[in-house]
């Protein structure tokens, strides 16, 4: 607010030059009330606040993260301050299916070719997975427990918790092979 715009208001505000004392002292009142922010203070840009943490312990895809071993993914990428949890092996998934395994919905849609299927993993992304010989009830959280277990890169932790999924596994959070990876010897 400038000085004219200032005097203005103060007009409005008083009628008499005793009102236009008493109001202007008011509205300095008021005014000394108002946090002082300074020009640097104004300029600079809030940092994102990291995502909470989902039921399985870590942040889902698209929650701002400070480094990969937050997300469930594993992959926490982006510029400084913009960092996001990103997904794997998305496919031909669209984001909006439901995936084979949804305990509500279940959908079976197929992906990238006639052998593999959507699912959802524990971070919330669509991901295409082999659906041959994939499943290994070895409970996981995140994408990286299933690489660590001997899993190839690209594997996902998928829950496997309702929909069409079912049998010994039943329950728990699997982990599945990407589309076109063959289960290896050691891994089971």
């Amino acid at each position: 607010m400038d000085g004219v715009q200032f005097e203005q208001l103060l007009r409005t505000l008083a009628t008499s030059r005793r009102s236009y004392l008493g109001g202007a002292l008011a509205l300095g009142a008021i005014l000394a009330r108002q946090p002082a922010t300074s020009a640097k203070k104004r300029g600079r840009k809030r940092r994102p606040k990291v995502g909470k943490p989902n039921a399985y312990g870590c942040l889902n895809v698209g929650a701002f993260c400070k480094n990969s071993s937050q997300c469930c993914s594993g992959i926490c990428s982006g510029k400084k301050r913009k960092r996001k949890c990103q997904a794997v092996g998305q496919g031909t998934c669209a984001a909006e299916v439901p995936g084979v395994c949804h305990p509500v919905t279940p959908l079976i849609t197929i992906c990238n070719n006639a052998r593999c299927w959507c699912a959802r993993t524990t971070g919330g992304a669509p991901f295409c997975a082999n659906s041959v010989g994939t499943v290994s009830c070895d409970e996981c959280r995140t994408d990286t427990d299933c690489v660590s277990r001997g899993f190839p890169a690209g594997s996902a932790c998928v829950p496997w918790d309702g929909g069409l999924c079912g049998g010994p596994c039943a329950g728990k959070a699997v982990c599945l092979l990407p589309c076109g990876v063959d289960l290896p010897e050691q891994a089971s």
